[in-house]
């Protein structure tokens, strides 16, 4: 299995951020107004390999902006889901990290 090259970092509200540094983690702070340029920021000045965007955020960013940002990039984008959510919601996040993986919309019958 190949490593994964480069740092790890985390986007996230600024609510989250004192547990991830607490825990020693490389993390920024943005709102739903600056995401697409804080994440462009990092991908842009730091040898990050993963980024993991806390999902209300990474929500903000239009599908094809984030598909074009993604596509020029070598590393990883994941979004990082809210630690609580409701049985149709998770299956909808589902849905939508399978449509973006493979590019195509499936129905899942769980």
């Amino acid at each position: 299995m190949d490593s994964l090259k480069g740092q790890i970092i985390f986007i996230t509200t600024r609510n989250a951020a004192y547990g991830f540094k607490l825990a020693g983690l490389s993390q920024y702070d943005a709102t739903e107004d600056d995401i697409e340029a804080v994440l462009l920021k990092v991908i842009n000045q730091t040898d990050a390999g993963l980024v993991i965007v806390e999902e209300s955020l990474i929500r903000s960013i239009p599908e094809a902006r984030l598909t074009a940002i993604e596509q020029r990039w070598s590393g990883m984008l994941l979004a990082l889901p809210a630690p609580v959510r409701p049985g149709v919601e998770l299956e909808d996040y589902v849905v939508r990290l399978i449509q973006r993986a493979i590019g195509y919309h499936m129905r899942l019958q769980i």
